[in-house]
């Protein structure tokens, strides 16, 4: 009895499915039914029908050429934030970020087994590297303090920067096409900025183009009567220390 009945209940579901069928081929389209028109002629050119898709077709390509529509805007405010006020006026289209070109970085040298020949230069092997930015002096230089008593402030310099410098490696930044034998440039021993502290020690001055901290570097070391400021003269030794090594022959 069971299968009867469900036997029974396809077949009738089968035929409401046939017969609603035949019912929707028979119904006649809105267009056709409208009077003062021929069944024969279609749907006419934005006829109701067709206007789903030109709405989608002009979402798609948007507004045509020379239509003034509104700036589109997007809120970008975060949570918790008060919206700005809104913007006026026509949208205007501003020129793509352009990265600033940075000059070339320059290549640090390292230098070992330094010869300091003054406080302004050293040499490593066969290369000569006089400091940047600043005047120094040379090894022969003698001052006088402010009783008139003279010293040789520029061997002392050479000592200071030997005391420095000692034994450690040097980096030099050089910058791009710079000679390989003879050049300025602006030096480390470790963490330290050798052309810096000459000027805070009163062994150099700074020249045109050194870094701007430089000048009140020297104006300090003056004011408190370092190096070649020194109000009295100090007590050295006759004979200055010994070079670390010879000098290459290139530089005699």
């Amino acid at each position: 009895m069971a299968g009867a009945r469900t036997f029974g209940l396809i077949v009738v579901l089968i035929g409401a499915v046939l017969v609603g069928n035949w019912l929707a081929g028979e119904r006649e389209p809105e267009w056709a039914a409208k009077p003062g028109r021929d069944a024969g002629d279609g749907p006419a050119a934005g006829a109701e029908t067709a206007a789903p898709a030109d709405k989608a077709d002009r979402a798609e390509r948007g507004p045509p050429v020379g239509e003034e529509v509104a700036p589109a805007r997007r809120d970008v405010t975060p949570p918790g934030v008060l919206p700005g006020p809104p913007g006026a006026g026509p949208m205007v289209r501003v020129p793509g970020y352009v990265p600033p070109v940075r000059p070339p970085r320059p290549e640090v040298r390292r230098y070992p087994r330094v010869v300091v020949e003054s406080a302004g230069s050293f040499i490593s092997e066969d290369v000569r590297v006089r400091f940047a930015g600043v005047d120094t002096l040379p090894a022969e230089r003698v001052c006088a303090d402010d009783a008139g008593a003279t010293w040789p402030c520029g061997r002392a310099g050479r000592s200071a920067l030997r005391r420095l410098i000692r034994a450690r490696l040097v980096d030099c930044d050089a910058a791009p096409g710079t000679p390989t034998s003879d050049y300025e440039a602006y030096c480390r021993v470790g963490t330290i900025d050798i052309n810096r502290w000459l000027v805070e020690q009163g062994w150099a001055r700074p020249v045109a183009g050194a870094p701007a901290d430089y000048g009140p570097l020297a104006k300090e070391a003056e004011r408190a009567g370092r190096g070649i400021y020194r109000k009295v003269a100090p007590s050295l030794p006759e004979a200055s220390p010994p070079l670390l090594r010879p000098v290459s022959p290139a530089f005699q």
